[in-house]
């Protein structure tokens, strides 16, 4: 099982080939949806009897958001 986690949107270059394009909307997800998610897939995978999984973080830059990965 998969799992991706998007935890911002920030990022830290300007690189041309982005497909964010110059606009970024450089947010962060706030710790409550953080819990709330995570409380999610835990029970899902109660429910499912899933005993491994793969978590990406995804985002912009996802370390400018670091306090919310830890």
């Amino acid at each position: 099982m998969y799992v991706t986690l998007w935890v911002t949107t920030d990022c830290n270059l300007n690189c041309r080939y982005c497909y964010e394009g110059i606009n970024k909307a450089n947010k962060t997800v706030n710790r409550n949806i953080i819990d709330q998610s995570i409380e999610f897939i835990m029970n899902y995978f109660d429910f499912q009897n899933i005993t491994e999984f793969n978590l990406n973080i995804h985002g912009g830059e996802p370390f400018l958001a670091f306090d919310e990965i830890k």
